[in-house]
């Protein structure tokens, strides 16, 4: 319903989509062939966590999406919207951006590099992540700095292929 309604106006079913059905959505649009796109991941997280602050179920509803979302595609949203700066390499970090977050546990400066709806959906994720578990959002932080987009890219096609198959997408090719 979703798909065939179109976003803007069916943006509302998407914080009760199912796991697998949010992240069927992701795989139809923020792929371009086989690429990864984050900016177009981004208003489907704002969507899906639309509500979660003010009622329970929404939250909990969240927190599930947050979690089955495939490590690498969330890797691939944050590294591109992110910029993460280490306190222990540098003290006093130059900044670009007028948005940023100390880390709870003051490892990181954590910048970052979107603006207006896309800043917030992005610094909900961040929020929600150390809310969860602040010792694996410190761990992502870290592996931010460091992991290859090609290789993280590569991972996730290899999900989102095997999902649109067994939904019956035929393969690219």
């Amino acid at each position: 319903v979703i798909r065939d309604v179109g976003f803007q106006d069916a943006a509302g079913l998407v914080p009760l989509a199912s796991v697998g059905q949010f992240k069927t959505l992701l795989d139809l649009d923020a792929w371009a062939g086989d690429h990864f796109e984050p900016a177009k991941a981004l208003p489907w997280l704002r969507a899906a966590r639309a509500g979660s602050l003010t009622d329970p179920k929404a939250a909990s509803r969240w927190a599930a999406k947050l979690t089955g979302i495939d490590r690498e595609v969330l890797y691939l949203t944050l590294r591109e919207t992110l910029r993460v700066h280490d306190l222990e390499q540098d003290e006093d970090p130059e900044l670009e951006s007028t948005h940023f977050l100390r880390t709870p546990e003051n490892k990181f400066v954590v910048e970052f590099l979107v603006e207006g709806a896309e800043y917030s959906a992005v610094r909900g994720v961040v929020d929600d992540l150390y809310a969860e578990d602040p010792f694996a959002a410190s761990r992502l932080m870290s592996s931010l700095r460091f992991e290859l987009p090609s290789e993280l890219e590569e991972t996730a096609l290899r999900w989102r292929a095997g999902r649109l198959a067994d939904l019956g997408y035929p393969p690219l090719e």
